[in-house]
């Protein structure tokens, strides 16, 4: 995969999209029916073994949201491991490695809208009430909001 770390097997792409300038980002709410139903979350998901991030990035905002991004920057990189539903052999439970890779894009091409049965509105995403879109964050993402609270 390029552009990733043979370590990590996996990139799990996050993408904040705003206006440029407006504090205000656009989430998703999970279907009742999918993993985490319910919440907010950032668009994205994973690269496919022969893409680029970049290439990742546009697939899964089509994909999700109907859009083309015109201006993107990755913002930061996160290593992450976590314990895998399934056991090896042994039955150790197996560990799972990804990069999380968080892109903000300010502009795009195309009407924004859920193409997967979620709804997509515009949040601030205001640090006193993280409850709706933190859990379903990894730790390492709630550290600039933390940050900002100090």
């Amino acid at each position: 995969m390029p552009n990733i770390d043979p370590e990590f097997r996996s990139a799990k792409l996050l993408a904040g999209l705003n206006q440029a300038g407006l504090p205000q980002y656009w989430l998703e709410r999970r279907p009742d029916s999918a993993h985490l139903g319910g919440m907010l979350a950032f668009p994205g998901g994973k690269c496919q073994p022969d893409e680029s991030p970049k290439d990742a990035l546009a697939r899964e905002l089509f994909e999700e949201l109907g859009i083309l991004p015109q201006a993107s920057r990755l913002l930061m990189e996160i290593p992450w491991v976590y314990l895998a539903k399934s056991s090896d052999p042994e039955g150790k439970q197996k560990s799972k490695h990804l990069r999380l890779m968080v892109y903000q894009v300010e502009k795009w091409q195309g009407e924004l809208h859920g193409r997967e049965g979620q709804s997509v509105t515009p949040q601030t995403l205001d640090c006193s009430r993280q409850s709706e879109w933190m859990s379903a964050l990894p730790r390492g993402l709630s550290l600039p909001c933390a940050c900002r609270l100090e």
